[in-house]
């Protein structure tokens, strides 16, 4: 990601998501040929992982900053929505493919329906307005330059480890986004141990991303107008307030009204920490500080998943780990 993230900044934003796109279809491929544990460690969890960082968050929102100026938080938050919308259409369809033909079966097609982005990516993508002669926000030239000027030079890696506003942000949203792929990731067992059966987890997954589109766009206009720090504040409280409740829970009631709330809180943390982003390191390093940003996230991803499920594994539930994400 943070290798990446500096090509992102210097070379072919849609040649990289296309590319990302065809590394995601091959890797689903394997994965549904795959025979063996080992082998769904390396796809799952390093091709496909660069497949989706090709094609994911990073490389649309550098777009967008490459783009948006005036109204960045706006345009992060409708650049994500592509997340909680692909969470609502395909969390359902997964749960009836998986049901109906089985898991193999169910990668096969996520790998041609990934096919098919590719197509799109390349009528559509354009890597910065100059390529149409154009400028961000419409500004004229002038303003474009002076935008530029008072950017100041480059964030590279030796500057952004001596930056405090860049441990400040990357930090804190590490754990946050690995709390939000650890209860994803332990989405399905969560459900099973309240009694909701698969094809309805899915169905509920599905709802609590639909209702994370609205979260991105809300709290994305919102970044325009306030400080996203406080809308951080508040995206970290609504998640702390919604796991206390799920520890009380001892069977569906109630579930599907606090993965709402989750998802809602989830769905405006990309907007928000984009646009902040952009704001402190300016456009055209936006990129190489998100990139370098996901390096320092890396422990908090890779612990925490699975620190839930031991976590579950060891007690019988999962009160201790959602202990932990308060």
């Amino acid at each position: 990601g943070s290798l990446l993230g500096r090509v992102l900044d210097r070379r072919s934003i849609r040649a990289v998501m296309a590319l990302g796109a065809l590394v995601m279809a091959a890797s689903l491929f394997l994965l549904s040929r795959a025979t063996a544990l080992w082998q769904l460690g390396i796809l799952f969890g390093v091709l496909l992982s660069v497949g989706v960082t090709m094609l994911g968050p990073l490389s649309s929102s550098t777009l967008a900053a490459k783009w948006f100026r005036r109204k960045l938080g706006r345009a992060q938050g409708l650049t994500n929505m592509g997340g909680p919308a692909g969470g609502l259409f395909f969390a359902p369809i997964a749960g009836a493919l998986l049901t109906a033909y089985g898991w193999r079966t169910t990668l096969v097609c996520f790998a041609g329906m990934t096919l098919c982005v590719i197509p799109a990516l390349w009528a559509v993508v354009r890597n910065q307005p100059a390529d149409l002669g154009q400028h961000p926000d419409g500004l004229a030239p002038a303003a474009e330059a002076e935008a530029l000027a008072h950017a100041g030079p480059p964030w590279g890696p030796a500057r952004l480890v001596r930056a405090r506003a860049f441990w400040c942000l990357a930090l804190p949203l590490g754990v946050l986004m690995g709390i939000s792929t650890a209860w994803i990731a332990n989405f399905a067992t969560f459900a099973a141990d309240l009694g909701v059966g698969t094809e309805q987890a899915s169905l509920y997954l599905g709802v609590g991303s639909g209702v994370g589109i609205l979260g991105t766009l809300a709290f994305g206009a919102l970044s325009d107008r306030y400080d996203g720090r406080v809308l951080l504040w508040v995206i970290m409280a609504i998640h702390a307030v919604a796991f206390a409740f799920l520890r009380t829970l001892s069977g569906p009631a109630g579930f599907l009204p606090l993965v709402i709330g989750i998802g809602s809180a989830g769905g405006g943390m990309l907007p928000v920490y984009a646009s902040l982003i952009g704001r402190i390191f300016g456009p055209a390093s936006f990129g190489s500080v998100m990139g370098f940003a996901g390096l320092v996230m890396l422990p908090s991803f890779f612990a925490l998943a699975p620190l839930a499920a031991a976590l579950r594994d060891s007690s019988g539930s999962y009160a201790s780990a959602l202990l932990l994400f308060i």
